[in-house]
């Protein structure tokens, strides 16, 4: 990703990456304390737009102020038909991601952290 920012124009030494996390939580966690240290008042939040919802739920959380900037989102200009709500590998795919996403979210609500 940062190669792709520097390409797209951002210079390279304005660019910090977090690289202990293991997951979303770990690089909010793991990420707080940079912010911390150069001061940043306000961040872009930059991920999947299924994941959008989780990520800025603990950024919130950690009392980081994100402008959420969902990216890769999943559409289609197919026309909707009958068959359009028969099972397919596809759809049970994007099923999936939301249906991990959902639990995700009621999890770390459970465990207090968004």
């Amino acid at each position: 990703m940062k190669e792709l920012a520097v390409e797209l124009g951002v210079p390279a030494n304005k660019i910090i990456i977090e690289t202990q996390s293991r997951n979303t939580r770990e690089n909010i966690l793991y990420t707080k304390p940079i912010l911390d240290k150069i001061k940043a008042k306000r961040i872009i939040l930059v991920t999947a737009a299924f994941h959008m919802a989780r990520s800025y739920a603990l950024a919130e959380k950690m009392g980081i102020d994100a402008l959420p900037a969902a990216s890769d989102f999943y559409v289609t200009d197919r026309e909707y038909n009958v068959f359009s709500f028969v099972p397919s590998v596809g759809s049970l795919h994007h099923s999936s991601l939301a249906i991990k996403e959902y639990v995700g979210i009621f999890v770390y609500w459970l465990q207090g952290r968004v």
